[in-house]
């Protein structure tokens, strides 16, 4: 295999740091306890670090996972490995004269760098989701396998572990099915496949990309017919449990109200119900989120989508209003500028209004959401109504289904343009 890389990273920055950090290394020093702020150690050596040592080591460390891993497929913690590696490899257990500090700084330079040009590799992760409908899995969606864990798949895990074969990954595998697989059992997960240069880098990598996608398929959540339920990542999702409201009388009598919600769960096969627009848009968010490089007006859609969906998802009213609001401003403003109750109003009016009568009661009603917004947002009001509640959802939900299946925003690639587009409906 090629190296074409390896003169193409540029580690002047690490080079430089290492000398710098070589040369004030004072191996007989106590810390005053006011000073001492960190402490490494490796096999049979170890350094103490000044709270200013500390600050620049996180400047660096910062500095490398934003040059080498823009895209988080090296975790921090790897990154944070290798640069202690690096350290203390040139620092050592003796102090090296010049020629010798030179040698191993170009070594520490060169571990660095191979580590950074490791070849990313395919990671599987199962990550569990909450408010799945059972019945409706397994099913694929924007390259997610949603699904509950069955003998299959604990069989499927014993044969990697088969082919490995290490005393590491037959630990872990024994533990989880002397205590855990009675739980992982039915579990629902989501499993998402992505290339990673750590194990860390993969985990993240697929937990955003299903936070993403659930995100995305809670917007359709108040689309489809006979269906609540929406989903969550399980460590997210509301508590469980039966709780209930105990109301006593005076003359002894008393009235119970259970307060969980019910029990309303998604139901992947209710896709299947959604008018021909909203399937449309569905499809259209689909094949966004399996992009892998999307247009600055793609990211909005799918932004605004996922605004929409965590509207669908919110415990309160207020949260409703709010995420309402943002999913519409994020879309229809992307420049921010100008009177925005006004032109989110007239553009709301525009995208919604079949005539001039319920236009300008759209505008109205819009400019009375976003001024309840502001009283939520500045002064903490927690009045918002039912009514407002569904209100300033339904118009979300219909104004950016609209433009996700709109043509001439689908080919559009600039902010600017989409803006041009926007204020030429206004202009209408």
């Amino acid at each position: 295999m090629p190296e074409p890389r390896r003169h193409q990273i540029d580690l002047s920055f690490l080079r430089t740091y290492l000398e710098e950090f070589a040369a004030n290394v004072n191996r007989e020093r106590d810390f005053d306890q006011d000073e001492y702020a960190t402490l490494w150690s490796r096999r049979d050596n170890s350094l103490q670090l000044s709270h200013q040592e500390t600050f620049e080591y996180r400047r660096i460390l910062s500095q490398s996972k934003e040059k080498f891993a823009p895209n988080g497929d090296m975790s921090e913690k790897a990154l944070d490995s290798a640069l202690k590696d690096a350290i203390f490899l040139v620092v050592g257990d003796r102090a090296p004269d010049a020629e010798e500090l030179k040698g191993r700084i170009e070594e520490a330079v060169v571990e660095f760098r191979d580590r950074l040009q490791a070849e990313p590799e395919e990671f599987e992760s199962w990550v569990p989701i909450a408010g799945a409908d059972p019945e409706s899995l397994p099913v694929s969606l924007a390259l997610i396998d949603f699904r509950a864990i069955d003998d299959s798949d604990m069989d499927r895990l014993r044969s990697i572990v088969r082919t490995k074969h290490t005393a590491d990954i037959q630990g872990k595998l024994d533990h989880i099915e002397r205590y855990l697989a009675s739980e992982l059992l039915g579990t629902t997960v989501a499993i998402h496949r992505v290339p990673a240069r750590d194990q860390d880098a993969g985990l993240t990598l697929a937990e955003r990309a299903v936070l993403e996608s659930i995100e995305c398929l809670n917007f359709f959540a108040e689309l489809m017919p006979y269906n609540r339920g929406t989903l969550s990542m399980a460590r997210n999702g509301p508590p469980t449990g039966t709780v209930t409201s105990l109301t006593l009388a005076s003359e002894g009598s008393f009235a119970t109200e259970p307060k969980a919600k019910l029990p309303w769960t998604y139901s992947f096969a209710r896709h299947a119900d959604l008018t021909p627009s909203a399937a449309k848009a569905l499809q259209r968010v689909e094949a966004l989120l399996t992009k892998e490089r999307r247009t600055k007006v793609e990211d909005l859609l799918l932004r605004a989508v996922r605004w929409g969906g965590r509207s669908a998802a919110a415990e309160t009213p207020e949260d409703t209003l709010l995420y309402s609001i943002i999913a519409l401003e994020s879309l229809l403003l992307p420049s921010g500028s100008g009177e925005l109750s006004f032109r989110l109003s007239r553009l709301v009016a525009r995208v919604m209004g079949k005539d001039q009568d319920t236009r300008f009661q759209l505008a109205k009603d819009v400019v009375r959401l976003y001024d309840l917004r502001s009283k939520v947002v500045h002064d903490g009001r927690i009045e918002v109504t039912e009514d407002d509640k569904d209100q300033a959802s339904t118009i979300a939900l219909e104004v950016i289904a609209r433009i996700v299946n709109d043509q001439q925003v689908a080919q559009t690639t600039k902010l600017k343009d989409l803006q041009d587009i926007f204020d030429y409906r206004i202009a209408e």
